[in-house]
């Protein structure tokens, strides 16, 4: 198939990746044609693999060989062979949107053979460091009957840098091949690491009622043992007192990356309004975030604390200032660090 220079999703593909994730697919929709394809099919071939891993039918032997056929899929028979895999798991997903990735990963595969040579070796550079955290996963995390946690901050951190740090490169580089054929310099890899590990710590704050469910504590051991706290703990809201401290530590570790945004979107030249929003607005919705799980109780199952459809779209709406001047978006980031600061210096009493 020859390579194409604009890289095309489709409808269909499209339509998947909207349902996987609406806020990605905001952010994703809005940018230069050839910069889009591609983001589109490195986020869809990380989130088949992430579904592949979750499903518990699947052995941590055959999940191990799923993973490492992913971080070989220029390889015909490993692109084989993990779609094979995928449809037949895709009867044992209950979500419609990844039952239908899982189903259609032969022709997302398809797409990446379809790309150009650059494209393709940054795609697979980006699934590799995602896998290395997928891999963690599944050696910390095999036996969903008790709640295991990874054991030190460094695991955590680690961790973060592959499934968030490593995206953020991602990005960076397909940004910046963008333009350099401009005869411009882009972004600095490092900003958008830090920022993207800032995004994935948030994804873990946020969820930690959903993945101790599945037998998931991300939080560290050594941070638990310091409040006297065990991972099975967390499946009990009312211990969100005793946990406090430990999310208040991973929420500093979040902001100090993301105050990376603002050299990020600095780089960023202001009339590609596009790539801009896609700095501002999952930056802003991470602030959100985690104000809200300030605000509500991450540990409640029934309640998981996430921005309302309403805020994204508000966001959206008012991002035009922000889009043209980078002065703005610090006062706005700014605005947000100093309010998450203040509720996180609130005695207990205040806070709940």
């Amino acid at each position: 198939m020859p390579a194409s220079t604009n890289l095309l999703l489709g409808e269909k593909l499209n339509r998947i990746l909207k349902n996987v994730s609406r806020t990605l697919y905001l952010s994703i929709n809005i940018m230069p044609q050839r910069i889009k394809g591609v983001m589109g099919l490195a986020y869809l071939l990380a989130r088949a693999a992430d579904t592949l891993v979750d499903c518990q039918r699947l052995s941590a032997k055959e999940k191990d060989r799923v993973l490492k056929l992913f971080g070989e899929i220029d390889n015909f028979d490993s692109r084989k062979k993990v779609a094979e895999v995928a449809g037949k798991a895709s009867s044992q997903v209950t979500a419609p949107g990844e039952k239908e990735l899982l189903a259609n990963l032969g022709e997302i595969l398809s797409v990446y053979e379809g790309a150009e040579e650059i494209f393709r070796r940054y795609i697979l550079d980006v699934l590799k460091s995602v896998v290395s955290g997928m891999k963690m996963d599944v050696a910390h995390f095999s036996d969903i009957s008790v709640v295991s946690a990874f054991k030190t901050a460094k695991e955590i951190e680690d961790y973060c840098a592959c499934i968030g740090g490593g995206p953020g490169v991602f990005w960076a580089r397909i940004y910046n091949h963008h333009l350099k054929m401009k005869k411009r310099t882009g972004p600095d890899l490092d900003d958008a690491r830090a920022v993207g590990e800032a995004l994935q710590i948030t994804n873990i704050l946020r969820d930690i009622s959903s993945d101790v469910k599945m037998g998931r504590c991300y939080l560290p051991l050594e941070d638990l043992k310091a409040v006297g706290v065990s991972p099975s703990h967390l499946k009990d809201k009312k211990n969100l007192s005793r946990v406090k401290p430990v999310i208040g530590k991973w929420i500093v570790w979040a902001v100090e990356r993301l105050d990376n945004s603002e050299n990020l979107l600095s780089s960023v030249p202001k009339n590609e309004l596009a790539m801009r929003a896609a700095v501002i607005w999952p930056v802003f919705w991470a602030m959100d975030t985690l104000s809200e799980i300030l605000r509500e109780n991450p540990l409640d199952p029934d309640n998981k604390p996430r921005i309302k459809r309403e805020k994204i779209y508000s966001t959206i709406f008012s991002s035009g200032p922000l889009l043209l001047s980078n002065t703005s978006f610090a006062r706005g980031y700014r605005f947000r660090r100093e309010t998450l600061i203040v509720k996180l210096n609130l005695p207990e009493s205040s806070a709940e």
